[in-house]
């Protein structure tokens, strides 16, 4: 056994320097706020490693922490820790190894940094060795801080440890290969809680709880439905496919159909051709005989025609040689050219009148405008005259006149328009360029020359490139405002462009220079300057009565150099004061300098770039400027539109026409009269001498045009005949081409049907029978039928396609859709039934094999074995239970099968399944077939809600119910699960003691018990029992075995009591800032 024999605390707490020494088990005693469970602490604090809740037990509550144990926190508001500046502890204990009989020490240094930062801790193991004040001092009041430790500790058998998990895991093994559920006993141990449910008492203090490795197993199950799956998917993939291969069945059945359909269509287009062949040889035939009969007719009509028209030949010449007639021919054909005359002159005539009503409309408009053209008037005068052979030459010497009149006054009002055209151009640019102006004005951006943006956008743009950061020039008129109003014309005239110098750092004072020559030609820059920062610190001075006074600036560049400009120019309220200073101005800008004075330009300072407020002025008169270019633009506007008017106006007169063509009036007139004339003298003509020849040549034409019509009729008839043969002939070559190619169709389909061929034929034969060889009829009817089978055959191809489309989606298969893919289904079908179904049917008998055997040593089995343990350490504890009372009672832990897993308990522990080399026996399966499939159910489900239930289905503990059998002084017993919140205070914490010491034996007990530490800690121990319970709870730890070492801390009302059943008693006390401890003697029962 290990054992603990001494506790070492170095300004823990109250504890400045304090050994403890430790003889089997050990009872600490003291009063309230002593240092009872400041001592368990600390001794905790090492046994886990830092993995502890400080003073648990005597305040639920508690706030202490670790540096508030290190630095003694006092509570006390106006001093917090009782410890200050740079401090160190030291918590350590000593066991002996009975075993090999050798000492070793495990323990702690921590240093607290005087800021109260989180305290660094060095764990750490000596083996070999007993405490010695001279390893944790320095001297006799400097405990070793960390560093120091670390090179003292150098001179024993030494480990430290860095991490805390390393240091748990290092004492753990050293204390005897104990694992984590020591340290959560010990804090279990030191905090009691009263026991309100036995079930989960007994899974926190006795019942370890016990992993089931079932991930194996899982995957063994998981396994044998993965190939139940695949084989499933196998099934339905041929299903599928079966699916796929009856529909192509339906398919190609449509297809045969349709081809017996298109053979008997076919075979009726080519009898239909051939009827029809014979049908239009009949008619080229009679039509041939009509041609022929229609050339004879023609024939004797052109005979007949040649006679009429000799004999109209000789009436004509008698008629010819009549000179009556001769001499009203000649009548006629006057007076007929003189009607065709007069008709092309009154289309210009009325031509002339539109356009002299429309010139004097014109001139109308331009005298009312008073447009000043010289014979305007004299030219509208002829506006209600008639124009006769008096007035014509006037008035076309008027026309002509005014026509270059117009034509001079045009162009001259093409000049003006050109010029004012120009000017709006200039007036819409000046006002584009005031509005994007203004547009930067009101962004609070002020209006610069070009030579000044150009050079700040050019050393802005080299000096970021250069150095590869954002660094832009400062403008001086930004950077600087103007205290006082009054001053602001004097102080804008006075620096005049030097307003818009531009500055940047000294240390870019060269590079910005270098930029300035080499684009100053290419850019145009001038006057704009480039301030030398780095030669400005000699001008810090300001004179008070200078213009440099009223400048304010936060730019320190900016501020000297408005010193160096203006600290020389002197303020003068008056224009006399200005000749008692070399250089002075006054707030009207009148300056002197050089013994002379001059007025400042208004230009100048006009417009302010000084201050923030500038850009306000600046957008005030540009504002006002705008305004007046809208006004000039409305101007020039009006009169270009006046003048567009007047030039449109004379654009739009036509008085050359009317020049040329005023005549017409007087030539009409003349044509008129020369008809009239001629008129008269035809009227007095007698005719009577050649009336009769004219009747005779009149009734001949009329005779000789009818005879034509009748020729024209019968040669239209005969073209007629011969255009209808041609046709006939064309559609004979037709027929006998299209006669060719349904051949060529119907043998094409023919081969096709093969087998179905003599079907097809029976068919059509039976068809001719049945439509009467109406060839037309079968046609429709079949192609009808045809039709639908098609839409069929689409659809089915359709359902195919789908079929085939789902089954590659569904099974990630990449084969061609529709007819030619069924090749690849087939043969996928075939690897599927001819190897896929068999090798999964193998995998799933062996995967099956595998799980059972799996599902029943490593789970049923393993289940089982807990099961057995947990009930055999229940007998243990009760074993150890038996005769004590505790007060009037005794105690027993009752086990139970859980009423909600009964039928799982049953088959776990059902020993019929256990030997062979078979599996579960076939009884066995029988009879546990239910809670057996419910639980390889529950094991392979890997979702989160089914983890929780897979949990409790591996843990052992939860197939048993859990109970305390309290046995009265009369042999009566009861339950401590119904009565148990009716009891007191101590009869509650009874079980609690019991279970305790229960699970530390059995902890220990799982590991060399008589080789590993044997501790057990209490804190408040037994605060609510009466002393025969406390008696009864010590004699049942002595009973249970001398290998456990108790150490409890009891109110000093307890000692009475307790003492005598412990070796060691500590007495803890606090007096003033320190706490102590000494040993109580006490004598033995």
């Amino acid at each position: 056994m290990k054992k603990l024999m001494r506790l070492k605390l170095v300004n823990w707490h109250y504890f400045i320097n304090e050994t403890l020494t430790f003889e089997g088990n050990t009872l600490i005693t003291g009063e309230n706020g002593a240092g009872k469970s400041t001592i368990l602490d600390a001794m905790l604090y090492v046994l886990t490693a830092g993995k502890q809740q400080f003073n648990s037990a005597a305040n639920d509550k508690t706030k202490r922490d670790l540096i508030g144990y290190v630095r003694c926190k006092t509570g006390h508001d106006a001093n917090q820790y009782l410890r200050n500046g740079d401090i160190t502890s030291h918590i350590a204990l000593e066991f002996l190894d009975e075993k090999k009989n050798a000492y070793f020490i495990i323990g702690v240094v921590i240093d607290s940094s005087s800021d109260l930062s989180t305290p660094k801790t060095l764990f750490y193991r000596i083996e070999n060795t007993r405490f010695d004040d001279n390893l944790f001092f320095e001297d006799s009041k400097h405990p070793r801080e960390i560093n120091n430790f670390k090179a003292k500790i150098k001179e024993y058998d030494y480990k430290i440890l860095e991490t805390l998990s390393k240091a748990r895991s290092d004492f753990l093994h050293r204390f005897g290969q104990l694992n984590e559920r020591f340290t959560l006993l010990l804090q279990k141990a030191l905090a009691f809680r009263p026991i309100n449910n036995v079930k989960d008492f007994v899974y926190d203090y006795l019942l370890e709880k016990k992993e089931v490795e079932i991930e194996y197993l899982k995957q063994n199950i998981n396994t044998l439905k993965e190939f139940e799956i695949h084989l499933d998917k196998v099934k339905h993939q041929l299903n599928d496919l079966t699916k796929i291969d009856e529909t192509y069945q339906e398919y190609l059945q449509l297809e045969n159909n349709i081809q017996m359909q298109e053979y008997i269509i076919r075979h009726a287009l080519v009898d239909q051709n051939q009827e029809k062949i014979n049908s239009k040889n009949n008619e080229l035939s009679k039509t041939i005989i009509d041609i022929e009969n229609t050339n004879q007719s023609l024939s004797s009509l052109k005979q007949k025609m040649e006679d009429q028209q000799k004999y109209l030949n000789d009436l004509r010449i008698s008629l010819i040689n009549n000179d009556t007639f001769k001499l009203v021919q000649d009548l006629e054909n006057k007076i007929r050219d003189l009607e065709l005359q007069l008709e092309n002159l009154e289309m210009r005539r009325s031509k002339l009148v539109e356009k002299l009503k429309h010139s004097f409309g014109i001139i109308t408009q331009l005298l009312e405008d008073k447009i000043n053209i010289t014979n305007l008037s004299t030219y509208y005068d002829y506006k209600d005259k008639k124009i006769t052979k008096d007035n014509i030459t006037t008035f076309r010497l008027v026309t002509n006149t005014l026509a270059q009149e117009i034509k001079n006054y045009r162009n001259s009002l093409s000049e003006k328009k050109g010029t004012l055209k120009n000017k709006i151009e200039i007036v819409r640019t000046n006002l584009q360029e005031v509005r994007n102006e203004i547009a930067e004005l009101n962004k609070k951006r002020l209006i610069y020359p070009s030579y000044v943006t150009n050079l700040h956008r050019e050393i802005s743009n080299q000096l970021s490139k250069h150095y590869g950061k954002d660094l832009e020039p400062k403008i001086f008129c930004e950077l600087i405002d103007i205290k006082d109003d009054l001053w602001r014309n004097a102080i804008e005239g006075y620096l005049n462009t030097q307003r818009f110098n531009l500055f940047v750092e000294p240390e870019y004072f060269d590079f910005a220079l270098e930029v300035y020559e080499r684009v100053k030609f290419a850019l145009n820059i001038h006057t704009v300057g480039l301030v030398n920062t780095k030669q400005l610190e000699e001008y810090q001075d300001i004179n008070a009565d200078s213009l440099a006074y009223m400048i304010s600036t936060e730019h320190y560049y900016a501020r000297l150099y408005a010193n160096m400009l203006l600290n020389k120019v002197i303020r003068c309220d008056k224009v006399e004061d200005l000749q008692k200073y070399n250089v002075a101005i006054t707030p009207t800008c009148m300056v002197y300098q050089n013994k002379t004075a001059r007025q400042i330009k208004k230009d100048i300072y006009e417009q302010p770039f000084i201050g923030k407020e500038a850009y306000k002025v600046q957008l005030q008169k540009k504002e006002q400027e705008e305004q007046l270019l809208l006004k000039e633009l409305d101007d020039l506007m009006t009169q270009l539109n006046q003048i567009e008017k007047v030039y449109s106006l004379c654009d739009n007169i036509d008085l050359n026409y009317v020049y040329e063509n005023c005549d017409l009036f007087i030539t009409i007139e003349e044509y008129k009269d020369r008809k009239r004339d001629y008129e008269q003298k035809l009227k007095d003509i007698d005719r009577s001498s050649y009336l009769d020849l004219q009747f005779k040549i009149s009734k001949t034409e009329n005779e000789l045009r009818q005879l034509q019509n009748d020729k024209e009729d019968i040669e239209g008839i005969r073209n007629d005949l011969n255009v209808n043969k041609r046709i006939i002939m064309d559609n004979i070559n037709s027929l006998q081409n299209e006669y060719l190619n349904l051949t060529d169709n119907l043998r094409n389909t023919a081969l096709k049907l093969s087998h179905l061929l003599q079907q097809a034929k029976k068919r059509y034969q039976n068809s001719l029978e049945r439509y009467k060889n109406d060839y037309q009829k079968i046609i429709e009817i079949y192609s009808s039928q045809k039709k639908g089978l098609e839409t069929q055959l689409e659809k089915k191809l359709g359902e195919l396609k789908e079929l085939q489309w789902t089954y590659n989606r569904k099974y990630d298969f990449s084969a061609e859709t529709g007819i030619l893919g069924m090749d690849t289904y087939y043969r996928e079908a075939k690897i599927l039934r001819e190897s896929k179904v068999v090798e999964y049917e193998e995998k799933i008998r062996d995967a099956k094999r595998k799980a059972e055997e799996q599902f029943k040593d490593e789970f049923i089995s393993k289940l089982q074995e807990y099961i057995y343990t947990a009930q055999r350490e229940f007998t243990k504890l009760n074993e150890a239970l038996s005769g004590i009372r505790f007060g009037n009672d005794e105690y027993r832990f009752k086990w139970y099968i859980s009423k909600t897993k009964q039928k799982f308990y049953e088959m776990i522990m059902d020993r019929s399944n256990i030997g062979g080399n078979t599996l579960f026996s076939e009884t066995y399966q029988n009879q546990h077939r239910e809670a057996l499939e419910e639980l390889f159910s529950r094991i392979s489900i890997s979702d989160d809600e089914s983890q929780k239930a897979l949990e409790e289905y591996t843990d052992y503990r939860s197939y048993m119910d859990y109970d305390i059998q309290i046995i009265h002084s009369n042999n009566n017993t009861s339950s401590y699960n119904k009565v148990g919140r009716e009891k007191s205070g101590g009869e509650t914490q009874t079980p609690f003691y019991v279970a305790i010491a229960a699970s530390f034996i059995q902890l220990y007990h799982s590991n060399s018990y008589d080789d590993s530490i044997g501790l057990i800690l209490f804190d408040e121990a037994f605060d609510k029992m009466d002393d025969n319970r406390i008696e009864s709870m010590m004699t049942f730890f002595n009973r249970l075995n001398l290998n456990l070492q108790i150490i409890l801390a009891a109110p000093p009302q307890k000692v009475e009591t307790i003492s005598p059943y412990v070796k060691t008693t500590l007495m803890v006390y606090h007096d003033d800032n320190a706490s102590y401890v000494e040993l109580f003697q006490h004598d033995k029962l």
